[in-house]
């Protein structure tokens, strides 16, 4: 079962695939460059099985029906492929019936080991029912250094023979006396992938930028002190502005393997036509 989530905001929640069929090999389905160690940058989940199989809005689940894949490696390449059936299930919401039709997901992916760390690779996926066709074609990759990651992103949606585009971003360079983390990520209007991924800031662009020095300390019970500063726009077509926000980050470990982050972020927002002063301490 789902852990309880409260979400007041506009968006859609995210729950973590728990089903062992799909959670085995995932990897290979994610875009290239998702940031492990900071969280900082996370591309766009075009690829979310979660819509295969899904919970309707009475509680009940679409059945699964056939599901089969196959990954590995050859060389420098890795690949994937993936196929399910699921069947039709009638549903009630507010007294009215529904139903869902039966449909088939397939996806496919190859990636190519380039300069030594790098990589580039191209991503499909894609749902065909009685009525449409949605899915998404994406080209992703990541340049990797000792030091330094610099990941990218740009896929098209198309819903029958309507489409937008979408991408993201992410540089993450850590070196020995300071720490620079910059994203960003620019939804189309009419990018929907609503039927195979987890993309619901239609119509959004963000840019984040934070950086600073950090101390490290061979003596003592602390080993390493983070001081970050930076900013945050966050565009809303919907509400046609641009949110603003400074953002100060203090991270503290210490040599007993524990440690505290303190991050206060001040700005000022617009949500259903109200402009607001926001500050938030974690």
């Amino acid at each position: 079962a789902d852990p309880f989530a409260f979400n007041i905001t506009r968006y859609e929640t995210y729950f973590s695939e728990r089903r062992p069929f799909f959670t085995q090999g995932n990897e290979i389905f994610m875009p290239s460059g998702r940031e492990q160690n900071t969280g900082f940058y996370r591309p766009l989940e075009l690829f979310y099985s979660r819509r295969i199989g899904k919970r309707l809005p009475d509680g009940s689940d679409v059945p699964l029906q056939l599901g089969t894949k196959a990954f590995g490696r050859v060389d420098n390449w890795e690949y994937g492929g993936f196929l399910a059936s699921t069947g039709a299930r009638d549903y009630v919401t507010d007294g009215v019936k529904s139903t869902e039709g039966r449909a088939l997901f397939g996806s496919v992916r190859l990636k190519r080991q380039v300069l030594e760390n790098s990589s580039i690779g191209v991503l499909f996926v894609g749902k065909h029912d009685a009525n449409q066709n949605n899915g998404v074609i994406d080209i992703d990759g990541a340049f990797r250094a000792s030091d330094w990651q610099l990941s990218y992103q740009l896929a098209r949606s198309f819903k029958d023979q309507q489409g937008d585009f979408a991408a993201s971003s992410g540089l993450v360079m850590a070196k020995d006396n300071m720490m620079v983390l910059v994203r960003g990520r620019y939804v189309g209007q009419d990018f929907d992938v609503e039927q195979v991924g987890y993309v619901p800031w239609i119509g959004t662009a963000e840019l984040t930028g934070l950086g600073g020095p950090r101390w490290y300390f061979k003596d003592g019970y602390v080993t390493q002190i983070l001081l970050m500063a930076g900013f945050s726009l966050n565009h809303k077509e919907v509400e046609t502005y641009t949110d603003q926000s400074g953002v100060l980050v203090f991270n503290m470990q210490f040599r007993t393997s524990w440690g505290f982050e303190l991050d206060f972020i001040a700005g000022r927002s617009k949500d259903q036509g109200i402009k607001y002063d926001s500050y938030e301490l974690d």
